[in-house]
């Protein structure tokens, strides 16, 4: 059983603002709503904030209240059964932040041997559309022609320690629609996620059957 949490945020609020410049302040948060008995440790919870609000899928029922004390908003969680009932061949709408990054081996020049591997970022829209495409391939899904669209790109700074210089990353907004053609694959999808800095907010996958949304 997974759990879809909404909470939305006042953003006039003080703590708000802070996270909104330091999206770790919510990856925190989150880790202790979703730190309840009987957790199962199988990777990160994912999440995204879109506007005033907050999003994120977990295996257990999480606590809100802390969240809504900090944050100055309201909460609410229902059990994510769509991803149950998932079949090849179904339309979605799709909504991801993701961080567009490939690994890649440095090769030596002379010898051709593998020196060490480097992340490589997609900084053309180009690259960052076929970045989506790969992902797509491995996750149960196509891409549909001429709907997919990405509506904005941002250079994110977090700091996880006060000490320490920041986490620095690209991040892209893509939107648009897909057609499921491994159920299986795009379940495991939904809750593992797509690409690098989940704790961050980027990597959720968030979907709506058929062709409408808000």
């Amino acid at each position: 059983m997974h759990y879809i949490s909404q909470v939305t945020i006042d953003m006039k609020d003080k703590n708000t603002m802070e996270a909104v410049r330091n999206p770790y302040l919510f990856h925190g948060a989150i880790e202790k709503a979703v730190d309840t008995a009987g957790r199962q440790e199988k990777g990160r919870t994912l999440w995204r904030r879109d506007g005033n609000r907050i999003l994120f899928v977990s295996e257990t029922r999480p606590d809100l209240k802390g969240m809504e004390d900090q944050f100055g908003g309201a909460g609410q969680t229902k059990e994510y059964t769509l991803p149950d009932h998932v079949e090849n061949g179904d339309r979605m709408f799709f909504r991801l932040l993701a961080n567009p990054a490939r690994t890649v081996n440095i090769t030596d020049k002379k010898t051709g041997e593998i020196i060490r591997r480097a992340r490589l970022v997609s900084r053309t829209v180009d690259d960052q559309m076929s970045w989506l495409q790969d992902q797509a391939g491995h996750g149960g899904f196509a891409l549909e022609d001429g709907g997919v669209f990405i509506v904005r790109s941002f250079r994110q700074s977090v700091f996880r320690h006060r000490d320490e210089a920041p986490v620095q990353f690209l991040a892209v907004q893509y939107e648009g629609y897909l057609a499921v053609t491994d159920a299986d694959a795009f379940r495991e999808t939904i809750f593992r996620g797509l690409g690098r800095e989940k704790a961050f907010g980027c990597g959720m996958l968030s979907i709506i059957r058929g062709g409408n949304h808000a």
